[in-house]
């Protein structure tokens, strides 16, 4: 290789040269970052006494690279950022920019841009309007900024991106929007440290991929975050609490392969919501106290549900719906009001090592191909207590000290002396027949399940309180419900859709529906205790059930049958309704005999329908006041069987036969009983005289209704006299007790009480000119029976009292035509009253007049300080951070 000269030297310097400069000067020109790196870059100053007084003119002058520097202050622009420049403000809480009816505050068309340090305001009259809009611009930052003020009308949306990439969102404060950040097809973007507080809408995602949203707060947020069509963003760190106000900590729409992780969810209605979201993960969240559902997902598939912590929600704590293939593990749910898990009609559920405290397990569907797909094993536990999931087994004993038990596909497993408390749901069976549930205490779960083609089960002898539903048999027949106690329930036994199942001596108290049967047919409910419910037997859409030998009492209503048809309502007693005791309602050929209904207080019967046939009842009421009938029912049979016994029924029994013209008693009415009261033509042709006989009680039952209560007024004197009631058991009477009120129908009440063995009462305790009530009732051991009919007697000496001596009536037959007399200190009592309200209304109109003369005589403030206290209201309040409750912590 031949030397090169200095010259030649030289000359390949100048060639190297010139290929540097030359490649540098295009480098400058494909990117002016590049360019601005080359050179010295600039700040620009705006500012009542800087270089510029509006921000565009420092904006338009600067070149990229550069800063511009904003004062403290107030600047009325809509600002236009087309190069990669610096926008920084003094202070926040001081330097603001403010628009007025335009689309946005700041437009950002450009990359590499900083927007820092500002209060960003509007005041928009209906027009869609932008804090920062982002068209097209990348790799920009956005910190450190206040978005909205108590001072104007607030945006609609305070930033907006759309097809922008890799920006960052910082330590911002959102206040009052209606949505706060929107991203739109915008990728890889990051959003953390803010705060949102109070905007309809925090963050809204919307088909955009691989963004972070980490370390946010959210407070009184109606939505959240809000994610639809997004795929593979994440959501970590974030607290996100509604304060009451809000519908959703985090929404999922058609949004897959998210991850929602180490978030606290508080106090919105739902803390997450999946739908149509697939392959999702959801990893140590805190989701408590939401006021319907924790974790809601519908039809969103493979999801990950793992090491969560979800506590109190007031509805379910997870609840899965048409979501598939889902895996629930190492999750502690607790205390939630609804179910801890619910799962509705899916398969493929793996639940593994999840701890339930207060909560527990329910799955609903009518599949058992899906129930043979779950996996759930014992390392779940519920109150420390394992779960035990069988699936195609026969012949097992649950092991004692269960915490949990579905059965799917089984048979002959004994469940037995087990004590379930304070879970969802105690026991399960599901298309399993022939098993025993025997001898098991259930308090505060769910229920028994009995569901779908679950046949010939034996539920016997077990304790069931304070349950939502105690017994439920869906779809499920001829199973045998026999001496069980079931208290305190949504529902005590619980039928759809069943047919041939037995419900017998069974105790059930204090539900709000004792038995409650819908569209079962052929069920057989015997000699039941159905006390103080406040429906005792309710009946819908169901055919030929026999009802009979119950005990119903006390009760709101006894017995209700509705849109039911050839049902048997026989030998049963109904007693101390407080409202109806037997109601058919659009119900057709439905047959009631040899019962006694007994009624203290609302409708002893209500019917409408067509062709019921009521024969050889007790009605025990008052009047006929408790008799509503209308349709075409038959209220008796063929003589001689006959009709009813109504106690108020009054007509003679001289003769017999089928036309009642024969001579000779025949123990039925000779004059046919009307129904007529309430305006149905209807009768019972052959009332009966005497109660029919009824089954030997084990207890026994109030007294029915004095008979024969007559009043005889003398000057100084009421004579009272009655017959004592019928009383079906034989109980004795203890007392009589006797209510007399005075002037304006019952002004001034005493009560008198009169030993059992006497009929008769003297009322001396009265005065001459007045007008009284009286009404009496039976008390035995059981309780006090009905009043009588009230009596009305008249002042001694007027028109129809009898002259001097005579005056009163009897209960069964009132004089209407006796004027009723105020007594004379009755009226002075009025007047008295009138008087004082006179006086306290003139004392509270000086006492008013009075304070508005204080009022008045106060310093008025002084004009500087109306001024001070008016900029006071001014002062940006930057939101309150809700605080990191360490009760929510997992």
């Amino acid at each position: 290789m031949k030397d090169l000269s200095w010259s030649g030297i030289t000359s390949w310097l100048l060639v190297i040269l010139f290929l540097g400069l030359a490649f540098t000067n295009f480098q400058t020109f494909l990117d002016p970052v590049y360019a601005e790196e080359t050179r010295a870059s600039s700040i620009l100053y705006v500012g009542e006494n800087a270089t510029y007084q509006k921000i565009q003119d420092a904006i338009n002058a600067s070149q990229t690279g550069d800063t511009v520097f904003v004062y403290n202050g107030t600047y009325y622009e809509e600002l236009k950022i087309d190069k990669s420049i610096r926008l920084l403000g003094q202070d926040p809480t001081t330097t603001f920019i403010h628009t007025e009816n335009k689309e946005s505050t700041i437009n950002i068309t450009a990359d590499h841009v900083t927007v820092s340090n500002f209060t960003i305001t509007a005041k928009v009259f209906g027009n869609y309007s932008t804090g920062i809009e982002f068209f097209k611009a990348n790799d920009c930052k956005i910190n450190h900024n206040i978005f909205g003020s108590n001072n104007y009308d607030q945006y609609e949306i305070s930033i907006y991106m759309f097809r922008s990439d890799n920006n960052s969102l910082m330590n911002n404060s959102f206040n009052d929007s209606t949505y706060g950040t929107i991203l739109y097809f915008s990728n890889n973007n990051m959003i953390s440290n803010n705060e949102y507080y109070s905007n309809s809408n925090g963050i809204i995602v919307v088909n955009s991929d691989n963004n972070l949203c980490a370390n946010n707060t959210f407070f009184e947020c109606f939505y959240g975050v809000s994610s639809k069509n997004s795929h593979n963003n994440t959501y970590l760190k974030n607290i996100i609490t509604g304060g009451g106000s809000s519908y959703t900590g985090i929404s999922l729409s058609a949004s897959n392969n998210n991850s929602i992780m180490d978030n606290i969810i508080s106090e919105n209605n739902y803390g997450i919501i999946g739908r149509d979201s697939v392959q999702n993960c959801f990893d140590n969240n805190t989701i408590a106290s939401n006021y319907i559902d924790g974790i809601k997902m519908d039809n969103s598939n493979n999801t990950k549900i793992t090491n969560n912590a979800i506590i109190t929600n007031w509805g379910d704590g997870l609840k899965l719906d048409n979501s598939n293939n889902t895996k629930i593990t190492n999750n502690a749910i607790i205390s939630n009001w609804g179910y801890g898990l619910k799962l509705d009609y899916l398969y493929n559920i793996y639940i593994s090592n999840n701890t339930f405290v207060n909560d527990s397990i329910t799955i609903s569907d009518f599949s058992l191909d899906h129930w043979k797909t779950h996996y759930i094993d014992d390392t779940n536990t519920v109150n420390g207590k394992p779960i035990y999931f069988l699936k195609n087994t026969k012949d097992e004993i649950i092991p004692p000290g269960a915490g949990h038990v579905i059965v799917v596909n089984c048979t002959n497993i004994t469940i037995q002396d087990q004590n379930f408390s304070s879970e969802d749901s105690g026991i399960i069976l599901v298309f399993s027949s022939r098993n025993i549930i025997v001898n098991n205490s259930l308090s505060s779960v769910d229920n028994i399940f009995v569901l779908e083609n679950s046949n010939n089960n034996t539920i016997n002898n077990n304790i069931i309180l304070r349950n939502g539903v105690g017994i439920k048999l869906i779809s499920s027949d001829h199973n045998r419900i026999e001496n069980n106690t079931i208290t305190n329930n949504t529902s005590g036994i619980f039928m759809d859709n069943g047919m041939g199942n037995e419900l017998i001596n069974n105790i059930i108290l204090e539900n709000l529906v004792g038995l409650n049967l819908r569209s079962t047919d052929y069920n057989e409910i015997l000699k039941n205790i159905i006390s103080n419910n406040v429906r005792g037997v309710y009946m819908d859409g169901s055919a030929h059930n026999i009802i009979s030998e119950n005990y119903c009492f006390e009760n709101d209503h006894s017995i209700k049958i509705l849109r039911s048809k050839l049902n048997s309502i026989n030998n049963n007693i109904c007693y101390n309704s407080r409202r109806d005791t037997l109601e058919l309602s659009n119900s057709n050929q439905n047959i009631i005999f040899n019962n006694t209904f007994y009624a203290i207080e609302g409708d002893i019967i209500s019917a409408s329908g067509s062709f019921n046939i009521i024969y050889n009842n007790n009605f025990i009421c008052n009047s006929y006041e408790s008799i509503y009938s209308s349709g075409d029912n038959i209220w008796n049979k063929s003589y001689p069987l006959g009709g009813n016994y109504w106690l108020f029924y009054n007509d003679k029994d001289i003769f017999s036969g089928p036309a009642q013209d024969q001579p000779g008693s025949d123990q039925i009415g000779d004059v046919p009983f009307n129904l007529s009261y309430r305006g149905t033509d209807e009768k019972d042709h052959f009332p009966l005289m005497q109660p029919i006989s009824i089954p030997e009680l084990d207890f026994s039952l109030p007294p029915s209704v004095p008979l024969n209560f007559q009043a005889d007024r003398k000057k100084e004197v009421v004579h009272l006299s009655w017959s004592p009631p019928n009383t079906i058991d034989g109980s004795p009477i203890k007392e009589y007790i006797i209510y007399r009120g005075e002037g304006s129908k019952w002004f001034n009440v005493k009560t008198f009480t009169v030993p059992g063995n006497n009929l008769t009462f003297n009322d001396t305790n009265i005065k001459d000119g007045f007008l009284y009530y009286y009404k009496i009732a039976a008390v035995n051991e059981i309780g006090k029976g009905p009043n009588a009919t009230e009596l009305k007697v008249a002042p001694a000496g007027s028109p129809g009292s009898g002259g001097d001596g005579d005056g009163g009536e009897n209960g069964d037959n009132n004089v209407d035509d006796v004027e009723n007399e105020e007594p004379t200190n009755f009226r002075y009592s009025i007047i008295i009253i009138l008087m004082t309200l006179f006086l306290l209304m003139i004392f509270i109109y000086f006492y008013r007049q009075k304070k508005v003369l204080d009022l008045k005589n106060e310093d008025t403030p002084e004009p500087a300080q109306e001024l001070e206290e008016q900029e006071n209201k001014k002062e940006f309040k930057k939101p309150i951070k809700p605080k990191n409750d360490d009760r929510l912590k997992k």
